[in-house]
């Protein structure tokens, strides 16, 4: 391959890293959505009689708990640890750092070469975070995904225990 192929290979396949990035947040936010309405329902139907029941409670407080671990994973999917690509032309954390005269200078006097490497580098730092975030979506999932049992038998107690159909507006 030639310099101009090299270059077009490697900033097709950031570009491609790059667009997981929009997949692995949608599911995120997927889930940070369910998470909080689990919470809310638990809210919702809890009430301050409920609170010395050891059947109502032991379900709720397992199921409060698992949501709050998913919570955190998908926080630390939302913000990962973004250090790395010190000097990149590509990388947004290092274009911020530089004035907007300078990065212009140092786009115009960049070798093709170096291009090439600084796309190369950020397609694998990206894919370093990339797997990460995709690691605390699968990570709260599970936790959600587990959450679900208990989370039922916490609404099944109340609802049996308060006589009436758990609230769900």
């Amino acid at each position: 391959m030639d310099n101009k192929e090299k270059r077009d290979f490697s900033a097709k396949h950031l570009d491609r890293v790059l667009g997981f990035f929009a997949r692995v947040e949608a599911k995120a936010s997927f889930l940070f959505a369910i998470n909080t309405t689990l919470l809310a329902l638990i809210a919702l139907n809890l009430r301050k009689s409920d609170l010395s029941l050891w059947y109502v409670m032991v379900p709720g407080i397992a199921a409060v708990l698992l949501v709050v671990v998913s919570l955190w994973f998908i926080y630390q999917c939302h913000f990962p640890k973004l250090e790395g690509g010190s000097g990149s032309l590509v990388y947004f954390a290092e274009i911020s750092k530089r004035t907007e005269l300078g990065f212009f200078n140092e786009c115009e006097a960049v070798s093709e070469e170096a291009l090439i490497k600084d796309y190369l580098g950020q397609t694998w730092r990206n894919s370093q975070i990339l797997t990460a975030k995709f690691g605390h979506v699968k990570a709260a999932f599970t936790m959600t995904g587990l959450a679900l049992v208990p989370w039922f038998l916490f609404l099944v107690a109340t609802s049996i225990t308060n006589a009436e159909t758990p609230l769900l507006r």
